[in-house]
């Protein structure tokens, strides 16, 4: 009996040191993420933002929205991410002209579900895509410039040649 209990004492401490390991990992991770993370607590508060969400809604100290709904937190886009549904996806432009992806989803925390908001920034990859477009739209009007231009300059050699052997 006290072999069996040793064992299931022995397992039970593997298996809380694995959780505390995983759930150091997903700290880090969260914490390291480029998308900006909003997690919020069973009554849709704001329980943690991670640095990169504080740094795209323009949050100086995660204080002044701890505790608070996303749309008491004075954060600009806080009306339209509070409407979102769970497994919702949008595309917010805000008044500074950047472009973000919203995805709205939840995780099981202690038997209670804790929804969360990932918050992606397109602005850069947006501008980087039209760049390219307009550059790709200025050589093919380059292209056509230049074989107008040639066609042009060939006709008017030719109608200058003849007009100089007429002077002749």
């Amino acid at each position: 009996m006290i072999d069996v209990f040793n064992r299931l004492m022995g397992s039970q401490r593997k298996e809380r040191l694995l959780v505390r390991e995983k759930n150091k990992f997903l700290d880090l991770l969260i914490q390291a993420s480029p998308q900006g993370i909003i997690i919020l607590d069973f009554n849709e508060r704001i329980s943690d933002i991670n640095p990169a969400g504080l740094r795209l809604l323009d949050i100086g100290d995660m204080e002044e929205v701890t505790g608070k709904r996303l749309n008491e937190s004075g954060v600009e886009v806080a009306q339209q991410l509070s409407g979102m549904k769970k497994d919702d996806e949008i595309v917010i432009r805000t008044s500074n002209a950047s472009i973000y992806r919203c995805v709205r989803s939840a995780f099981i925390d202690q038997g209670f579900e804790h929804p969360f908001i990932l918050i992606e920034e397109l602005t850069r990859d947006l501008l980087r895509i039209e760049k390219e477009s307009y550059e790709r739209i200025i050589r093919m009007m380059s292209h056509e410039v230049n074989n107008s231009v040639g066609a042009i300059s060939s006709t008017l050699s030719v109608v200058s040649e003849i007009f100089r052997q007429d002077n002749n």
